[in-house]
């Protein structure tokens, strides 16, 4: 679809005439403008306009003429050599998440999705393999209580919990649990590629 304009709006509308795209499907754009290209979950508001959900721009653009595109993948994926990933912090780790400000951006899925983590090794890759996905639960539960704490006047618990859901930038390889969490996949290092299964067949919007 043609990409004609972008508002300056939270989150940004874009403009693309008879565009073919439903809610939830996840979109490519380019040639728009810095704030809107990239990629992003679409909600539909009518036949010819749709929200980029997460997004955000002080700018607009018009006259433009972009391009939308619309993904057929029904996975999240994050790749990368297993050296990396085992060695990286979280904000390396997360390629299809943006961290800022010291919270996790994702780029705004309203269905649910599945995580699918690829990484390179050596040696002869597994048949199949799973992730636990209670490590994630245990950041979420972790990092949540964290940024409640202040209004309740926890302000000593507020730092204990973030250090243990992200971890001490001062401590080398200490990642708290998000980082436990995203090395879990790599911990069969002879595989070359990796396709995990959430157990109990459960599936986690984000």
């Amino acid at each position: 679809a043609t990409v004609t304009a972008a508002s300056a709006a939270t989150p940004i509308q874009i403009t693309a005439t008879g565009h073919p795209f439903s809610d939830g499907d996840e979109i490519f754009i380019s040639n728009v403008g810095e704030n809107a290209n990239g990629r992003w979950f679409f909600s539909k508001n009518d036949a010819n306009t749709g929200f980029l959900n997460g997004s955000s721009s002080s700018t607009a653009y018009s006259g433009v003429s972009g391009t939308a595109t619309r993904s057929d993948e029904d996975f999240l994926r994050l790749r990368g050599p297993v050296d990396v990933l085992s060695q990286s912090g979280p904000h390396q780790l997360l390629g299809e998440y943006q961290w800022k400000s010291g919270r996790i951006l994702t780029p705004g899925s309203t269905e649910i999705r599945q995580v699918w983590i690829e990484y390179l090794a050596n040696g002869t890759p597994p048949s199949s393999g799973e992730i636990g996905i209670s490590a994630a639960e245990s950041f979420l539960v972790s990092y949540t209580a964290a940024l409640s704490a202040p209004t309740g006047g926890q302000h000593t618990r507020y730092r204990e919990l973030m250090v243990e859901a992200l971890g001490r930038p001062d401590v080398p390889g200490y990642g708290g649990l998000l980082l436990e969490y995203v090395r879990d996949p790599v911990k069969q290092m002879h595989a070359r590629s990796y396709a995990p299964r959430l157990r109990g067949r459960r599936r986690y919007a984000t």
